[in-house]
């Protein structure tokens, strides 16, 4: 968990506004700041439509109003839940992943499927009987880090794994239902000049916005003069800037207590194992005969200390 703190605490360090020009789209303030406004919608249509399958393209949506409890525990990781709506009713959740998690994809599953059991009640028939012509639910995870797979040398190039409900041997779609998608951005390592793809220039915009400087060249094309200038925080008006701030503190407020909690451990543990050394050692003395003060000035123990470990 160290190299996550330490990376959060990194991306957060700037985070006063006056020296950071963009937001750290992979801080929860970030991320809520740009895909949370609804004036943004742009920005978030062409990121979904670029990892969802052909068919499944998004013209408009709607924010959805959250009522299931977050994926993620509200103690760590991220706590904003963007829920979003096609005009088909297809429920769209896009998260921020800072760091891992034990069983996160089974999270992921839950989460989807009480979403998708959630929306039983739209697909009443019109006898008002459960329905179950149920619009799909996807499921978009932002993560730092990579998900687990069984063989990593079939993804040294690939950031985007997608998973669904299959037929094993044909792998033929029973229907369409629940969808999870993972842009793993710990399996990105390009550089600006390296960048060739649409997907390369969002994992680069996602691991880079906040310590740049200026919108470089090479990103002002596409949809990606929009995303910077929806991440600058010079550009939010007075009620979005105090709720930006306010997030930002309480982030960085949970990661530098996140950090001392893991420091506490370390020297804890340290402290534990010396003790532990000492008591082997002295052990090993009193089997060789030593005298008991001896043993007890060279170990830096009580005389009842050993007196314990002789009995």
């Amino acid at each position: 968990m160290g190299n996550n703190i330490e990376s959060g605490r990194k991306g957060l360090e700037k985070g006063d506004g006056n020296r950071q020009r963009y937001v750290d789209m992979m801080s929860d303030a970030g991320f809520k700041a740009v895909f949370g406004d609804k004036g943004n919608k742009e920005v978030l249509v062409d990121l979904l439509n670029l990892l969802l399958p052909k068919h499944r393209k998004v013209e408009e949506i709607t924010y959805a109003t959250t009522e299931i409890q977050g994926l993620t525990p509200s103690t760590r990781g991220v706590r904003f839940d963007l829920r979003c709506r096609g005009a088909d009713g297809t429920t769209f959740i896009v998260e921020m992943q800072r760091g891992s998690q034990e069983y996160f994809f089974k999270r992921c599953i839950s989460y989807t499927s009480k979403v998708y059991d959630a929306d039983t009640e739209k697909g009443k028939s019109k006898d008002k009987s459960p329905g179950y012509d149920i619009p799909p639910v996807y499921l978009i995870a932002i993560l730092e880090e990579s998900m687990p797979h069984a063989d990593d040398t079939l993804w040294t190039d690939e950031v985007v794994s997608r998973y669904t409900f299959m037929e094993t041997r044909t792998k033929e779609f029973a229907d369409e239902t629940i969808f999870t998608i993972f842009v793993e951005l710990g399996r990105f390592k390009k550089g600006l000049d390296e960048c060739e793809t649409l997907m390369d220039k969002w994992c680069y915009s996602f691991k880079n916005m906040g310590t740049l400087e200026d919108m470089p060249q090479e990103m002002e094309k596409d949809v990606f003069g929009k995303l910077f200038d929806c991440a600058e925080i010079a550009g939010f008006d007075m009620e979005k800037r105090l709720i930006y701030e306010k997030d930002m503190y309480t982030e960085r407020d949970r990661i530098a207590r996140e950090a001392f909690l893991e420091k506490k451990g370390r020297e804890e543990g340290r402290k534990h194992g010396l003790e532990e050394g000492k008591m082997e050692i002295a052990g090993r003395m009193i089997e060789a005969g030593m005298p008991l003060e001896q043993i007890a000035s060279l170990c830096g123990l009580t005389e009842e200390n050993v007196r314990e470990l002789m009995k």
